[in-house]
């Protein structure tokens, strides 16, 4: 309360009706300590009122003031069909993404005059559930597939997507989004990192033409293998404590001159299964980057880092799960929770 954070909501949210007894700030804020204290659903606002009756804090709407505030901040869904008749369903709130920027400055977990620049991870995640609109995911169960972008185990922007979409569909114009509001606010980014969903073409050039330098999973088919088993100048090294080959190479897309550096990894397989193309079994992972600068294992280790920010999707998806009318009201919530 010290950062005045209710006078900030409120101004970023805007006022509510010249009869309303609750502000915005309450609702959230109420919404915030019920997640602290493990809450799971609307109604467990009553036992968090109860237990917090006299206590020096925000006035705790009831459950259905707070269904209804959030019931009038929530997105209609963008629907958009493929030529092959798939339909996704994404939403969004950009406003409250560029929130989530904000309460970021607001309360110094993030600077503008940062002169490293930061490092942006994304991922996306299935959070399965049994809500009406719910669709089947790769994971043959019911679910949303929200994406997450992250500075550290700061949340900077989250989107969700049907759980028949794909982590990879419209990831582009996503990040691109997410980019923006930080710029608008002066945040710089350096480094972005992603698992093989962000490994598109759209997505590469993106962070080129931005100076970013991007470490992003390669996706793992036949062509690949075949080029990676024909490398010779592989060295030894230890990632983690186990023992890995590397090597470098070069890539390009299909009709692009522009080459980037990808930096491979293998290990023997468990099973020794004969690799057909070099006569010895080897598991193959690779990194594509613009970073001509960094090691082999320097690459790999930076990747490796991402785990974190893996974890705090993790979190924030739990989170999400819990929350009733509408998703992307918790966005704030989960920032005020870092």
């Amino acid at each position: 309360m010290k950062k005045g954070l209710p006078k900030f909501l409120d101004s970023e949210l805007g006022p509510r009706g010249v009869f309303a007894k609750y502000t915005h700030s309450d609702v959230v804020l109420s919404l915030f300590t019920k997640s602290l204290t493990q809450g799971t659903c609307l109604s467990d606002l009553e036992i968090v009122k109860a237990k917090l009756a006299g206590q020096q804090f925000s006035p705790i709407p009831s459950p259905d003031t707070v269904e209804y505030v959030c019931q009038r901040l929530k997105q209609s869904n963008q629907v958009k069909t493929t030529i092959e008749g798939i339909v996704h369903e994404l939403n969004y709130d950009n406003r409250l993404n560029a929130l989530l920027v904000k309460l970021a400055l607001k309360c110094n977990q993030l600077k503008p005059s940062d002169k490293q620049g930061y490092t942006l991870d994304y991922d996306n995640v299935v959070i399965e559930n049994e809500k009406q609109d719910a669709r089947f995911s790769y994971k043959k169960t019911k679910a949303y597939h929200p994406g997450f972008a992250f500075i550290g185990r700061i949340p900077v922007h989250i989107e969700n997507r049907n759980g028949n979409t794909p982590a990879s569909y419209g990831q582009k114009e996503t990040i691109g989004r997410c980019l923006v509001n930080l710029n608008k606010e002066g945040i710089p980014v350096s480094a972005f990192r992603g698992d093989s969903a962000s490994y598109q073409k759209e997505v590469i050039e993106l962070m080129d033409r931005q100076g970013i330098k991007f470490y992003i999973r390669m996706q793992d088919f036949k062509g690949i293998r075949e080029t990676f088993a024909g490398l010779k100048d592989w060295q030894a090294v230890r990632i983690n404590e186990q023992k890995k080959e590397v090597c470098s190479t070069s890539y390009s897309f299909k009709g692009s001159d522009k080459t980037y550096r990808v930096v491979v990894t293998r290990t023997l397989k468990i099973s020794n299964q004969l690799d057909a193309f070099e006569g010895r079994a080897y598991h193959y992972q690779a990194i594509i980057t613009n970073d001509n600068d960094k090691s082999e294992q320097e690459v790999i280790g930076f990747y490796n880092q991402r785990g974190d920010s893996e974890n705090q999707t993790a979190t924030c998806s739990m989170i999400l799960t819990s929350a009733t009318y509408p998703l992307w009201t918790w966005i704030p919530i989960r920032y005020i929770c870092t």
